[in-house]
């Protein structure tokens, strides 16, 4: 196998038990074609990688809310790390602006005490 499936062939599984065997989830997947990895994260979620995109996609579909090892899954395309959509993850980020300054002019900030 290549070190990176092409894009569209490799499938996020969640809803996967922990101790699931990641043989046990191949068998289940291979029902729609060549699986090339299977990988249980141990964490609730899975990766299946397949051949093609048209398995992944055949796969995707029929068992996308079924019921896989005892577990109801939910399917979906993997989508690459840091492919968010436009922006990325989480918006502005550390740095930008909060729209809430420091007070008044030269920094005061009102408050108590003083004269």
């Amino acid at each position: 196998m290549a070190p990176f499936a092409e894009e569209g062939c490799k499938l996020f599984v969640y809803g996967v038990a922990t101790q699931t065997l990641k043989e046990d989830l191949q068998t289940e997947f291979e029902r729609f074609g060549n699986v090339t990895d299977a990988y249980n994260s141990g964490k609730g979620y899975a990766f299946i990688t397949y051949e093609t995109k048209e398995e992944a996609e055949q796969a995707k579909d029929v068992l996308n809310g079924t019921t896989v090892c005892g577990q109801e899954i939910k399917v979906d395309v993997a989508r690459p790390r840091g492919a968010g959509g436009p922006g990325g993850r989480g918006g502005g980020g550390r740095g930008a602006p909060r729209g809430r300054g420091r007070g008044g002019p030269g920094g005061e900030r009102g408050g108590y005490g003083g004269d």
